[in-house]
């Protein structure tokens, strides 16, 4: 592993401090928040019909693991290696299953559910390694989706007749490692924010509205009718924010034969939707046997403070251990090992408003 030294670490905690300090960790607030876990798949379905409720509820509860391990795959891994992730048997899958919940109804013969299953992350990454198949874990800050909708000069974003917002909202956009999300399109939104202000890239208007939603940023994505061929949608969308890169998505879309206007517009959305997750997984992919370890000085005011930082830290996947050296009133030193280089480390502190700076030859963590 990697170390990088640092010098002036603190004094061993005191005994008492450190009794205080894990009686206030386990305090943790009401209503907390919890960031999303990259290996929790949410909302599965699933719906069985057998010789008996029992016999139908086994094979949906199998099958069930089996469709959300599949999704679970296809997030961590780029599109590209999709066809080369490893099929694992339903019966198999259980041994990847950390725990799951299901809200369920069932007649004699029929079981219907909604599953939500954890994973274990160790055993999910120690497949994929054996495949030889890269992954990320880190779960970006969401963006608001702007879907604005040009035909014949003319552009629509809040219109109900904007079959382009349509297609966004057709679909569950907040899964994945680059999730999004849906503006309400209320009378806030259409007062912060016009389909023109958005094409234009208007900074400021722009942060409202993904401020409004709790957002990082916003992607402005443009779908342009064309006349030829008939049919046709040019795609060009960019993000804006903090962290934005300057990566431009662009694809055009003509329609196959039979093919209706609005499934054009599912399959432009479903393209556009792994090109930005596609481009976040890149930058945050694990390479394999890349494993460091760092000290870092958590300057705190108060135990609070502390636990506010440690909290955010242990939401951080790449961050698979924590090492409390020394606490005291104005400041803790911490061993973070993680998985991936230290820009990789940084981008994953950022998502939780983490910022990791060199500050005369240490490694300070600080809120952002």
């Amino acid at each position: 592993m990697k170390r990088r030294n640092i010098s002036n670490v603190c004094q061993p905690v005191h005994a008492g401090f450190l009794l205080l300090f894990a009686i206030m960790s386990f305090a943790l607030p009401a209503g907390a928040q919890t960031a999303p876990d990259p290996y929790s798949v949410n909302g599965v379905p699933v719906d069985e019909t057998a010789a008996s409720a029992q016999a139908a509820r086994t094979t949906a509860l199998a099958n069930g693991q089996k469709k959300a391990f599949d999704i679970l795959l296809r997030r961590l891994t780029l599109s590209a290696d999709h066809s080369r992730l490893p099929t694992i048997p339903a019966g198999q899958i259980v041994n990847y299953v950390r725990d799951f919940s299901v809200d369920e109804k069932s007649s004699d013969v029929r079981y219907i559910a909604q599953m939500d299953v954890r994973f274990r992350s160790a055993d999910v990454r120690s497949l994929l390694r054996n495949y030889s198949i890269p992954f990320a874990e880190t779960v970006a800050k969401p963006l608001v989706i702007l879907p604005v909708y040009e035909a014949g000069g003319d552009l629509k974003l809040w219109e109900e007749s904007n079959p382009w917002r349509a297609a966004w909202q057709r679909i569950v956009v907040s899964d994945g490692l680059s999730p999004m999300v849906n503006p309400l399109g209320d009378l806030p939104d259409l007062s912060a924010l016009t389909a023109s202000q958005a094409v234009n890239g208007d900074a400021e208007r722009i942060a409202t509205i993904a401020g409004r939603y709790a957002a990082n940023g916003a992607l402005v994505a443009t779908a342009s009718v064309k006349d030829n061929p008939a049919g046709s949608v040019e795609i060009y969308a960019s993000a804006f924010g903090r962290g934005a890169t300057d990566t431009v998505f662009s694809e055009t879309f003509r329609p196959a034969e039979g093919e209706t206007p609005d499934a054009v517009m599912d399959r432009a959305r479903d393209w556009l939707r792994m090109a930005v997750d596609d481009a976040w997984k890149d930058r945050n992919l694990i390479r394999f046997g890349q494993e460091a370890v760092v000290l870092v000085r958590v300057p705190i005011r108060s135990l609070s403070d502390w636990n506010d930082i440690r909290r955010r830290l242990d939401d951080i996947a790449i961050i698979y251990k924590r090492e409390l050296l020394s606490l005291a009133l104005d400041r803790a030193m911490v061993d973070l090992y993680f998985t991936g280089d230290a820009d990789q480390l940084r981008t994953a502190l950022a998502q939780k408003d983490l910022a990791l700076e060199a500050e005369l030859g240490q490694w300070v963590l600080r809120p952002l």
